[in-house]
């Protein structure tokens, strides 16, 4: 996966390359794109992520959601390359359009929309993590709900050709 994608993809080093092998390999147990984002703890329950309550386990392992959104997806939008001006600030730009939601605390806020769009564009990201780790090893594929709905997502991005490596 690494030299195939990850290597032309500005924000992911070898580091974060290894921190998504250790947690998600190439995706041979996730029959489906909603299945690794339910076990990285992105998955919507009800239209909405899923909140921490106070005695209750968490459906889904917190250390890696927190290496999604907090570094993964940090490096990506510090790296201001593909995924953060195709996916972050489209989306962060459509919600500070519409209202960030019913909330009043949030209106003239951006850090709420600002963790909407990071949540999208490490969503989108691992979706095509998916897509070039089950076509690697020949697993069979489907396409996922985001690429079918949104056409603009459905190839993995490139920031660099593979003769500039």
């Amino acid at each position: 996966i690494w030299q195939e994608w990850l290597i032309y993809v500005n924000g992911i080093s070898t580091r974060n390359t290894t921190r998504l092998l250790k947690y998600f390999g190439y995706c041979e147990r996730f029959e489906t794109i909603s299945k690794l984002w339910a076990y990285s703890g992105l998955a919507p329950k009800d239209g909405k992520a899923i909140k921490r309550k106070k005695g209750q386990a968490l459906p889904y392992n917190l250390k890696i959601k927190t290496a999604m959104l907090g570094v993964i997806g940090d490096c990506l939008i510090k790296s201001n390359k593909s995924y953060k001006k195709l996916v972050y600030d489209k989306y962060k730009s459509r919600i500070l359009a519409r209202g960030c939601c019913d909330n009043l605390e949030c209106k003239g806020k951006t850090g709420h929309a600002s963790n909407m769009a990071r949540r999208k564009m490490v969503k989108i990201f691992l979706s095509h993590y998916y897509l070039k780790c089950r076509k690697i090893k020949g697993l069979p594929l489907r396409n996922p709900y985001p690429h079918a709905v949104d056409n603009n997502y459905s190839k993995p991005f490139y920031d660099k050709r593979p003769d500039e490596v």
